[in-house]
């Protein structure tokens, strides 16, 4: 019997997240950051908790992508924000779903937040067609949880069952076969 695979972050920094980082930026370099979470600050919302960590502290923002891994099946960016202290310091105020200490983070000079929202980079680690259809689903239900002005909404949005169901249900018989938890 197969154990699940769970999203975490990389342990350490390996050709599949060089790999990521260059489709980010040529010059991208991954690295570890510290994550202290501001209090009764929510889960996917890092840009206005970077925003009232500045107003209350100083600092400044620095865009970029938090490295996700799943074993086996990708490793994943997902557009975030950090916090650089006054004295230089790059902090990690956001809580994350998966509750951990540090992330990997790959800066993006190049990138901005503009209020809406922004698709994660997958890059696949196998070859399997189940891989390549669960990454490429994964971009369609981003694109019908974003259509028109829901692109500028965080957090639960309304979408369209009978254009999101058949996604998900597909996702999830993936899943099941890959062994994803």
């Amino acid at each position: 019997m197969k154990t699940m695979r769970t999203t975490r972050v990389p342990e350490k920094i390996t050709a599949p997240v060089r790999r990521l980082c260059k489709r980010i930026h040529v010059d991208a370099k991954a690295f570890y950051i510290t994550v202290i979470p501001k209090p009764d600050s929510k889960i996917h919302d890092c840009f206005a908790v970077v925003d009232r960590k500045i107003k209350s502290a100083g600092g400044a923002v620095r865009f970029g992508w938090v490295v996700w891994f799943l074993p086996g099946i990708m490793m994943e960016g997902e557009f975030h924000v950090i916090w650089q202290s006054p004295d230089g310091d790059l902090i990690d105020v956001s809580p994350n779903p998966l509750n951990v200490d540090t992330i990997l983070f790959i800066p993006d000079p190049k990138i901005k937040y503009t209020g809406k929202q922004v698709d994660n980079i997958r890059i696949p680690l196998n070859k399997n067609p189940m891989v390549h259809e669960f990454i490429k689903l994964a971009h369609k239900k981003f694109l019908v949880m974003n259509e028109g002005d829901l692109a500028y909404q965080v957090g639960e949005v309304a979408v369209n069952n009978n254009k999101i169901t058949p996604i998900m249900q597909r996702m999830q018989q993936l899943a099941n076969e890959l062994k994803i938890g």
